[in-house]
């Protein structure tokens, strides 16, 4: 990379939890130590309450909570070895606030924020810091489309967002970095919510108007 670091990816079923202790195993004997984890991956699917299935509500929280969970409780012995390390785990607005057709996700996240706060209890006397960044609506490749491309959801968000347009995801880059950070040692515990001003309460209103 342009400034003399590597990236080495490494595949992985996240998923499969048997198989996480052995990832993490790997990555010891390829580079010795881990200090930094950011728990980013999520999946969703948009219905109603009355339409979510066993099998939706489960790959929902497999994939959002449950190998989350499981992958942090994996990489902990090896942070502990070597003086600690960082856990970032990327949560979302949906843990404040209650949206339609959105039930599921928004409960992986709200545990999620709950996460976070023991595992910083628990984990703290070992060096680690966990802390839970959540991005509010951040327009990607998988929001492009059913979020940000519906005029009528668009103008929903939009109406609600001090900052008035849509979040990016270099918007996270400063704060995940801060939080991944020696600068960010004596803060653990914590959700940080990244929403345009989403959560103040203030919709905005055109300049003039009473």
């Amino acid at each position: 990379m342009s400034e003399g670091h590597q990236a080495e990816p490494l595949l992985a079923d996240l998923t499969d939890i048997a198989a996480l202790p052995r990832h993490v195993a790997a990555i010891e004997a390829r580079h010795g130590r881990l200090n930094i984890l950011v728990n980013c991956l999520g999946t969703n699917t948009r219905q109603p309450i009355a339409e979510v299935t066993p099998e939706t509500y489960a790959r929902i929280m497999q994939t959002n909570l449950t190998s989350v969970y499981f992958l942090s409780q994996a990489v902990v012995p090896l942070m502990a070895r070597h003086s600690g390390g960082r856990i970032v785990h990327i949560g979302s607005v949906n843990a404040a606030i209650g949206l339609e057709q959105v039930s599921v996700y928004g409960l992986t996240k709200a545990a999620l924020v709950q996460t976070t706060k023991v595992m910083a209890i628990e984990w703290a006397a070992q060096g680690i810091r966990v802390n839970c960044l959540c991005p509010g609506f951040i327009e990607t490749d998988l929001t492009r489309v059913g979020l940000w491309g519906n005029p009528l959801r668009r103008k929903w968000i939009l109406d609600r967002l001090s900052v008035r347009r849509p979040g990016r995801p270099e918007d996270l880059v400063g704060l995940c970095l801060y939080l991944a950070s020696p600068a960010a040692e004596y803060t653990t515990g914590q959700a940080f919510y990244v929403d345009g001003g989403l959560l103040a309460g203030s919709p905005w209103e055109p300049a003039g108007e009473a």
